[in-house]
């Protein structure tokens, strides 16, 4: 009954916080569809990091759209956290290792150039732990190093940072350096208990007693097992949906040669796993571990065949999934089993087999165990040249892990050392007789007076030294405050002079925008009498409906310094439509976005393109014989805005000598005002004309067009720009 209510109290609280994440998951797609630029790249990438246990496909897709989107718009962030999330999907989903790691570079070398330092602290521990796993330890040491060097340099004592140190300390381990293990070790189990972090605390005891055990000291490696067991036991609340917890748990009973209990904790773990939300990934790895823990159990208890019946399905998994470190301890549990059953044959083959895993992946630890069974082995079979081979690797190896280890040893025990000392003292000052200790405590009144008056001395001593340190910290604080105030005012003014210049632009611009709008106007009344002076009353009063809305969309963007590229593109497209009614269809028109350009975002200022597209119609297409064309084509370079406004109507030499023929006192403003508002708006940039006419000429040298390139302005100038007009 009571295991029932056990198991549905961990359904339960496996179902809340699976269901959390699924809450987590619908709010974010809620506001998906409205979110636009970086914000739905961040929704994108939380989307991914959410997927990652529940369905590590669709976290990688949801991440890739992230990366995708935040590549179009240069989004650097944006792409550093895709490509984290994509290297976290792959460890979560088991695959090659490889992808992780250049998805890792990659976000690293983002986050640098964004120094993004708290983050990249993080990172260089994953990239360790990759590192780690492809069986690089020099690698993973040094970014681990890196990783802790930063979180330290950033004052961190978090969770981040323990969990660093640990892994650190298992690398060390793995290629034997017990000594320097030890150091990181202790650091993280300082830190842990500073923080009150209960898994790191767990993890803590569990590597205590292995560490107690291995420097030969059972005694305090049986109290660590047991500190171990009652502390996962009274926070059984924070564990019960952790199967490490029991994993950890059955690993203290195994040590302490509890074989039932141990046995026992291991099957609730495996019933835990099944009752977590893990994928079905995660859920079979940690299975297969707990299998190998309870093959040991069985080993120990010599039962051999139980042992090789646990590990058989393990072995499989552990190859399949190219997992060295457990396929290396699986191996070595069935050469024990095998040995003890005396099947000489199979044990050879498995622990050869660990050996050469263990010398692939540098594990002095591996190498020990496996040089032991293959000496023993050998031993058995009488072959005296391979089993003196295989007890010379394995003494190396040892006698390589006891330096470091006796380091370790003077380290465990230099504190109950000291402690001893101090208690013999206290004992032999205790056993003086009183004629002794009425000297001695004489002796020590005349040192306290003598020590007195020195420590009166030293102090006059220090209080006049202190006081000319103030004195003189005094004074060098008044200049610094002198200087800063300089420096400040001196910054005032500059920021007043800029302002000014500022004022004076943008009063610059009214200016010319109060002169472009009865220009335009004109030019559109104009239109209208001929038709009139036509008697055409049709046509002009079509004419006069378009013209009225055109004029409410031009003074409605009259208000603005500077309106949407869209809004921009439809009056002008109503203008040359208005053009086309006028001039009886003789011409056609297109306007083409290249890539890049974003008609929502894009600002410029109202009218500015008008000027352009009427020089086309009036100059260029419109005297010519045969259709007419006009081509409005807009593309960004360099954070630069263009405009290019293409014809191919007389050319400006004919056109120049029509208009002399025509008309030669009238003079056109409307080009002159566009180009000193470009001036003005692009100021700050360089020195580049804003407006570049080019004449198009076909083979034969004839003219065949004009080409008119507008530089509309810089984004970044734009930028700067806004507070000046009020944006």
């Amino acid at each position: 009954m009571l295991i029932c209510i056990a198991a549905l109290s961990v359904i339960t609280c496996s179902l809340k916080a699976q269901q959390r994440t699924i809450q987590y998951i619908d709010s974010i797609k809620k506001v998906l569809a409205e979110l636009k630029n970086t914000e739905r790249i961040d929704a994108l990438n939380h989307l991914g990091r959410a997927y990652q246990m529940l369905s590590p496909d669709t976290s990688r897709w949801y991440s890739s759209q992230a990366l995708a989107g935040a590549k179009k718009i240069n989004y650097a962030r944006g792409m550093a956290f895709a490509h984290i999330y994509l290297a976290r999907v792959e460890n979560v989903s088991g695959r090659n290792s490889s992808v992780q790691e250049q998805n890792l570079l990659t976000a690293i070398s983002l986050l640098e150039k964004i120094k993004d330092q708290k983050e990249l602290g993080i990172e260089y521990g994953e990239l360790a732990s990759v590192y780690l796993s492809q069986k690089k330890p020099e690698l993973a040491i040094e970014y681990y190093k890196k990783s802790i060097a930063l979180k330290e340099k950033q004052g961190s004592t978090d969770e981040t940072l323990a969990w660093t140190l640990e892994r650190i300390s298992t690398t060390y381990k793995q290629i034997g350096n017990l000594k320097e293990s030890f150091v990181y070790r202790i650091r993280f189990f300082e830190l842990v208990k500073k923080i009150n972090d209960p898994y790191g605390i767990m993890e803590s005891l569990n590597q205590m007693a292995i560490l107690f055990r291995d420097a030969g000291d059972i005694e305090t490696a049986s109290d660590f097992n047991y500190q171990l067991i009652n502390y996962v036991q009274t926070n059984l609340d924070t564990f019960k949906v952790y199967p490490p917890a029991y994993i950890y748990i059955g690993n203290a009973q195994l040590r302490l040669a509890n074989y039932d209990s141990a046995l026992s904790y291991f099957d609730k773990g495996i019933q835990i796993t099944d009752l977590t939300f893990w994928n079905n990934d995660i859920k079979e790895n940690y299975k297969k571990i707990i299998q190998t823990k309870r093959a040991k159990v069985y080993l120990n208890k010599n039962q051999y065949d139980k042992a090789l019946e646990c590990v058989a399905e393990p072995l499989e998994f552990f190859k399949k999934s190219k997992m060295p470190d457990q396929t290396m301890d699986v191996l070595l549990t069935m050469s024990n089993a095998y040995l003890g059953k005396k099947n000489f044959p199979q044990a050879l083959q498995y622990s050869k087999e660990a050996f050469e895993i263990a010398k692939q992946t540098s594990s002095k630890e591996g190498i020990k165990d496996a040089s032991k069974i293959l000496w023993k082995t050998y031993h058995q079979l009488n072959n005296s040249d391979s089993a003196y081979y295989y007890l010379q690797q394995y003494m190396l190896v040892r006698e390589s892990m006891e330096e470091n280890r006796s380091a370790n040893e003077l380290a465990f025990f230099k504190a109950t050392q000291e402690d001893e000392e101090k208690q013999a003292r206290i004992e032999l000052l205790s056993n003086q007789n009183k004629i002794k200790e009425q000297t001695l405590l004489l002796e020590r009144q005349n040192f306290r007076r003598e020590n007195l008056l020195k420590k009166f001395l030293i102090a006059g001593l220090l209080g006049l030294f202190v006081l000319g340190v103030i004195v003189f910290r005094s004074i060098l604080l008044k200049r610094k405050l002198e200087g800063e105030k300089r420096i400040l005012a001196e910054k005032e003014l500059q920021l007043q002079k800029l302002e000014n210049e500022r004022r004076i632009a943008n009063m610059e611009m009214i200016a010319l925008r109060s002169q472009m709008n009865p220009h335009f106007i004109f030019n559109c009344l104009n239109s209208i009498n001929r038709f009139i002076l036509r008697n055409d009353t049709e046509a002009a009063s079509g004419y006069l409906t378009k013209f009225s809305k055109l004029m409410r969309m031009v003074l409605e963007n009259s208000k603005q310094a500077l309106i949407p590229l869209e809004e921009e593109v439809k009056c002008l497209e109503l203008y040359i439509q208005m053009e086309q009614f006028r001039c009886k269809d003789s011409f056609s028109y297109y306007v083409k976005y290249h890539d890049g350009v974003n008609t929502e975002e894009a600002m410029i200022p109202p009218l500015l393109l008008q000027t352009f597209v009427e020089n086309a119609i009036w100059h260029g297409v419109n005297p010519k014989q045969g259709d007419g064309k006009i081509g409005i084509e807009f593309f960004q370079k360099e954070e630069v805005l263009y405009c290019v406004v293409k014809d191919n109507g007389i050319g400006r030499k004919k056109a120049s000598e029509l208009k002399s023929q025509l008309s030669e006192h009238h003079k056109s403003m409307g080009l002159q005002i566009t180009k000193e508002r470009l001036a003005i708006l692009g100021e700050q940039d360089s020195k580049e004309s804003p407006v570049e006419i080019e004449d198009l000429y076909d083979e034969e040298g004839d003219a065949s067009g004009t080409k008119v390139t507008i530089r509309i302005f810089s984004l970044p100038a734009f930028e700067e720009l806004k507070p000046s007009l009020n944006l």
